[in-house]
């Protein structure tokens, strides 16, 4: 095959491939319908927003940023089969895309929960039903929507690892991530905690299902609890960053001689860079308070383990100690943070009791009473209640 021949070829393909493209015209009406659906998302106008990106799509069917836009549209207006199918179809055009396997991780992730939040209520139906036969049936369709649910969280948690190694400086995927993995560690969790409350189970069988957990459930845990870690350091680079910023925006700003207008300009950028800070200081703590809360529930079971399985004793104190310390750690920097964090004196206060140190926790639950709204009185003369019973127990010996 001679050059000339080849390149004939080529000039061919180029016409062929020129003649089924688009206009200049038509990719600059396409690009102002996306931009404009964006515009209407970022504003929650979801359905602006579908109908921007159905324009666009009418001009350009294979266009990614169409695409994927309108799969992130159906999820935010709750069409999770339809959203699914277009995340797949952008997969199809881009399976390389953070944001794509983001979307679609997203909706299974939602599509797990919402089965998970069956197989619960249904769980609790239980309490009410007396008939045998009812009770065998709605107990395999409680097993089944949690089968389903853990096929959801799977394939969830597959997508967000996989988003993960196209971007990792996407941060709400490493909170998501952790999320996912709780979901999967739940289950066990929660038998290994019903397991404990039954009075009439050996030991042994009561440490069976502990061992479950531990070998099922825990490594989720741990796992959550590493991405949360990801997530918080994440954050705090981003507080970092913007506070640098919004210093130099306040100095720039007292200089002298400085125009009106340059005034007004400098005025919103550090207003703005104040509300970038705060959102993403909320965010921080959130995420501590997520990560302590799991610790929390961790070293709960154990210590409850601890109890009650006495030949387990060690291993379960070792463990409840563990995570404690690191629940107890994540709250001190929350109110670092933020001193006036109410909730996070009544968290300190669960922990020292945990810990047998009942003065401290009346100390911490005092501090929380202090705090408390004046517009819920209920609550709190309950946590008054809590408090005196934990005076009660401070004077014993």
């Amino acid at each position: 095959m001679t050059h000339k021949f080849l390149m004939f070829l080529l000039s061919l393909l180029i016409i062929f491939l020129a003649g089924c493209g688009l206009t200049q015209e038509e990719v600059n009406k396409r690009d102002d319908y996306v931009s404009r659906a964006q515009l209407y998302f970022q504003n929650q106008k979801y359905l602006n927003a579908l109908q921007q990106i159905n324009l666009a799509l009418e001009i350009d069917s294979q266009d990614k940023r169409a695409t994927v836009s309108k799969g992130w549209t159906l999820f935010y207006l709750k069409n999770y089969e339809k959203a699914q199918e277009w995340f797949q179809t952008a997969l199809d055009l881009d399976d390389s895309d953070a944001w794509t396997h983001y979307g679609i991780a997203s909706v299974y992730f939602r599509k797990g929960s919402l089965e998970f939040d069956k197989a619960g209520k249904l769980k609790t139906s239980l309490l009410v039903i007396e008939e045998k036969e009812e009770r065998e049936k709605t107990t395999q369709t409680v097993k089944k929507h949690r089968e389903q649910a853990e096929h959801w969280f799977l394939l969830s948690l597959k997508h967000y690892q996989e988003s993960l190694l196209y971007d990792e400086a996407l941060t709400e995927l490493h909170k998501m991530t952790a999320l996912t993995h709780v979901m999967l560690g739940l289950p066990t969790y929660n038998n290994a905690n019903e397991a404990l409350a039954k009075e009439k189970w050996s030991p042994q069988d009561r440490w069976s299902q502990i061992e479950i957990f531990l070998a099922e459930g825990f490594p989720h845990y741990e796992k959550a609890i590493e991405s949360l870690e990801k997530y918080i350091t994440m954050i705090e680079r981003e507080v970092e960053t913007t506070n640098t910023l919004l210093q130099e925006k306040i100095e720039e700003r007292k200089k002298i001689g400085l125009p009106e207008k340059d005034h007004i300009r400098l005025d919103i950028v550090i207003e703005d860079l104040r509300i970038q800070m705060e959102l993403r200081k909320q965010k921080y703590r959130t995420g501590q308070g997520i990560a302590a809360e799991h610790c929390y529930n961790l070293a709960l079971l154990m210590y409850k383990s601890a109890q009650q399985i006495i030949e387990k004793r060690a291993l379960c104190q070792e463990k409840s100690k563990k995570y404690s310390d690191a629940a107890k750690e994540r709250i001190e920097l929350m109110l670092k943070s933020d001193p006036y964090l109410r909730n996070a004196y009544r968290n300190l206060s669960k922990i020292a009791e945990l810990e047998g140190n009942f003065p401290l926790a009346a100390e911490y639950m005092q501090e929380y009473i202090k705090r408390y709204p004046t517009g819920d009185p209920k609550g709190k003369v309950l946590a008054e209640g809590e408090y005196e019973k934990l005076q009660e127990l401070a004077k014993k010996p």
